[in-house]
């Protein structure tokens, strides 16, 4: 069993965001392990549809730019199953952010690629995702 931390961040440049949420699916081989912070921060799993949810809330215009970041750290464990070896494991799929523009009232939605064990954003962690 392996433990990663994940952190998601929210920015906002431009109008008042409203109602921002974070989702993503967790695959069978990863749970979470409890560990959050800020440990208050509205994170939920879905047992049965295996869906995080980090319900962000209202975001002001200027957060990540102006204001601090909103942001959530929370720490899953991947338990790889024999068909996974030799190749890099899904932690979890894509993210979803997603909120409502308060001045215009559009739909706002952002994506990033499925994290795997391949971890792209940790450059210590290249050319070691592949699970033994």
């Amino acid at each position: 069993q392996t433990t990663y931390t994940i952190i998601w961040q929210v920015k906002n440049v431009y109008n008042d965001a409203e109602n921002v949420t974070v989702r993503a699916i967790l695959p069978q081989e990863v749970s979470l392990t409890g560990k959050i912070f800020p440990e208050n921060a509205p994170l939920t799993l879905d047992s049965a549809s295996r869906e995080i949810v980090w319900k962000v809330g209202d975001v002001a215009a200027g957060t990540g730019t102006f204001d601090p970041v909103a942001s959530i750290a929370f720490q899953v464990a991947l338990l790889p199953v024999s068909s996974q070896r030799g190749s890099a494991a899904q932690i979890m799929g894509e993210a979803r952010a997603q909120g409502s523009d308060a001045f215009s009232e559009q739909t706002l939605t952002n994506l990033s690629n499925p994290l795997t064990t391949n971890l792209p954003d940790d450059l210590s962690a290249q050319g070691k995702g592949i699970v033994q």
